[in-house]
């Protein structure tokens, strides 16, 4: 469908002017609004299916979960989705749940769901879920005592923060729910620390200006590096750039220069961009051989 492709190239990210880039998802939604009309009449099952996978995506990504939720809902209803994408779209279903809080919904898409059916990737959502159920159905001890084994394991993986926030996360609601705020202090700092350091780690540059050696440094042979912080606007561009830690002075001024010029894809909490501050970056220079 040709309509499709032009609202998936709606919904990717792209440059309007230099320094700003943004999403078109409300133009994508209206494009698919519109073509839901004509395919209420006119489009096979499979063809609704990928209309009704978009809108699950943008409304998702626009932080509007209740009204992704009759996506996939409408998914689930098509008789084209069988075997393991119908259990990914049970998941999704699941997952939009969990973030409304609404267990009781969470729990029946999981229903005919098992771990030993699902993909690799979502097993470990499903293990998170299993815990909220048990907590919900009252066996707090066994569910704090199973997060708590899961948390130890995850945070054994090299790149999984996004997890183990998750896992802190609901540990937090869950002693909240206990009353027992003695203990909820000390998890919340342990989710800050968690996404400042992904903030710093994962968050990386769209569009990046190489640096040029300084020419007294490559005279006299020098190497070195320089870490830059900044903060990354909801544009995409920097700004507030600091020094952080540099080898040698003589590299200060072009690490400066070229980290001004770096443009990222703007970050998105609750559908909407947000500023994010303390990103780094350490820029290298080494005299090729």
């Amino acid at each position: 469908m040709r309509e499709i492709e032009a609202i998936d190239q709606l919904v990717q990210l792209y440059v309007v002017e230099p320094g700003y880039i943004i999403p078109e998802h409300v133009s994508a939604l209206k494009r698919l609004e519109a073509l839901d009309r004509y395919c209420s009449t006119g489009c096979y099952l499979y063809q609704k299916s990928l209309v009704d996978e978009y809108f699950v995506y943008l409304h998702n990504i626009m932080g509007e979960n209740e009204k992704a939720l009759t996506y996939v809902d409408r998914l689930l209803d098509n008789s084209s989705i069988q075997g393991v994408k119908r259990l990914e779209k049970q998941m999704t279903g699941a997952q939009l749940s969990y973030k409304l809080d609404d267990y009781v919904k969470m729990e029946s898409y999981l229903e005919g769901v098992s771990l030993e059916k699902l993909p690799q990737h979502y097993k470990g959502s499903f293990m998170l879920y299993s815990i909220v159920l048990q907590w919900q159905f009252g066996q707090v001890d066994e569910a704090i005592s199973e997060l708590n084994a899961l948390s130890k394991r995850v945070s054994k993986g090299v790149s999984n923060s996004k997890s183990l926030v998750s896992l802190y996360e609901l540990e937090e609601k869950i002693l909240k729910s206990q009353g027992r705020n003695d203990l909820v202090e000390g998890v919340q700092k342990k989710i800050e620390e968690i996404k400042s350091d992904r903030a710093k780690d994962e968050y990386l540059p769209v569009l990046k200006v190489a640096p040029r050696y300084p020419e007294e440094a490559a005279k006299a042979s020098i190497e070195g590096y320089c870490t830059v912080s900044y903060t990354v606007l909801k544009t995409g561009k920097t700004t507030d750039h600091q020094i952080v830690e540099c080898s040698n002075e003589i590299f200060r001024s072009e690490s400066l220069r070229v980290a001004k010029k770096f443009l990222y894809k703007p970050r998105i909490e609750n559908g909407q961009p947000v500023d994010v501050r303390d990103v780094k970056n350490r820029f290298t220079y080494e005299i090729a051989n």
